[in-house]
């Protein structure tokens, strides 16, 4: 008799995580605009960058992880898709799905936001509002918005048919055309909670990875320190070694059959944690050192964001090591049974419009931070207000995400949303 075997547990685990890192985004972007720090279109003018140490604190606690995870999820999509594609395939429809959006978002993008700020914080005329329009597409240089990751992430895949050939079908191997993996929605068929493990990530290696990581980071911004992009794809070039770190473990994890619910021991993190306590210590001793010579915070940020110094050393240790903590954190979290669940809304696949609300956000929270009187309500906390465009900007991106894409497939356009 034949054996008869478990069948696989549909979980959508990988679905609910890329949700909520998309979820993240919006509010990480809307904390951008009234006192947090980093880059974005628009901000306001009663609540300058670094103002609010809470959207401070949120941003730079995000900034550890968030796209890093974006990058490994990616990465083990690929690795899936490699296995039944060509590298003409994988290539053609990457571009398709990753090349086409940044190409038409990097050309009106700039433009559309500037047209929504005259028209909204300066009563422009319409032909006013049109000439920012083109002034923002004829300014616009190297990928725009949110599309430095989708063309970073193209990059990374071209890099990948480059260099692991043996990864992909040949053509003569590919058989029926079905959907490329890394582009659909990350639901998985995995194994139940209670299975055993794979096996899972090395604690040397994790550790050696992110310090090598770190170290890294720190060398490229002594060179180039916060505000310097590599400007074909807009990327923070400090940032791009964990971005390429998380992106090859995901290709690591998926070739060895490590589960994604738990890639490393329970003790590698307890071993992250112990040096985050201790570059703490250090930081928390190196900082009383500057105000006790009369210097300020506002120094102390200056020298983390590069340069050759500890501050800077420290932070790009941290970053590497707090991100991880939080990955493997939200990694586990997301494959509990409570939250692995199909989340819909009335009926909606939320996973559905990830994507395409992703691409769309910045705009929309322009639109949704433009749309309020800022004198009127210049009193009210920072943090509440982040709170309240950021929800806005959810929902309003979900909503013309999931409509821009249905239009698109109406017309017959598959693949590219």
């Amino acid at each position: 008799m034949a054996q008869q075997t478990q069948p696989r547990i549909r979980t959508y685990a990988l679905d609910n995580l890329r949700t909520f890192l998309t979820v993240l985004v919006i509010f990480h972007h809307a904390a951008l605009a009234y006192g947090g720090t980093g880059s974005f279109g628009y901000r306001s003018p009663y609540h300058p960058p670094g103002s609010s140490i809470s959207l401070t604190a949120f941003n730079v606690l995000n900034q550890t992880y968030f796209m890093g995870l974006f990058f490994l999820l990616s990465g083990y999509f690929s690795s899936i898709a490699a296995k039944k594609r060509s590298r003409m395939m994988f290539m053609k429809e990457k571009t398709k799905r990753l090349g086409m959006p940044t190409l038409i978002y990097s050309l009106f993008g700039k433009g559309t936001i500037r047209a929504i700020v005259a028209w909204r914080t300066t009563q422009a005329s319409s032909d006013a509002i049109l000439g920012e329009f083109w002034q923002g597409i004829r300014s616009t240089r190297g990928a725009g918005g949110p599309t430095w990751y989708t063309a970073s992430l193209l990059a990374m895949d071209a890099l990948y048919t480059i260099s692991r050939p043996t990864h992909f079908s040949s053509p003569k191997e590919t058989t029926e055309r079905s959907p490329l993996l890394s582009e659909q929605r990350a639901t998985q068929l995995g194994a139940s909670p209670s299975s055993p493990s794979c096996g899972q990530l090395k604690t040397s290696h994790v550790l050696l990875a992110l310090t090598l990581t770190g170290i890294s980071s720190f060398v490229i911004r002594i060179f180039y320190p916060f505000g310097h992009t590599f400007v074909p794809l807009n990327l923070n070039l400090g940032y791009a070694p964990q971005y390429i770190l998380y992106y090859c473990t995901g290709i690591f994890i998926q070739r060895r059959g490590i589960t994604l619910e738990q890639p490393c021991h329970p003790r590698t993190i307890a071993l992250t944690g112990v040096m985050v306590a201790g570059m703490n210590v250090l930081g928390f001793v190196k900082v009383r050192e500057v105000t006790q010579k009369r210097g300020t915070l506002r120094d102390v940020v200056k020298l983390a964001g590069g340069g050759f110094n500890i501050f800077a050393l420290l932070y790009s240790l941290l970053n590497e090591f707090v991100g991880f903590m939080l990955a493997a954190l939200l990694l586990r979290l997301s494959h509990t049974p409570s939250l692995s669940k199909h989340w819909t809304i009335l009926g909606v696949d939320l996973a559905k419009g990830s994507y395409a609300a992703f691409l769309v956000h910045i705009p929309v929270l322009v639109e949704t931070m433009t749309l309020f009187n800022e004198e009127a309500w210049k009193e009210q906390s920072p943090v509440l207000k982040a709170a309240v465009v950021g929800a806005l900007g959810t929902l309003k991106s979900w909503s013309l995400g999931l409509a821009l894409k249905w239009v698109v497939e109406w017309f017959g356009w598959k693949g590219y949303l």
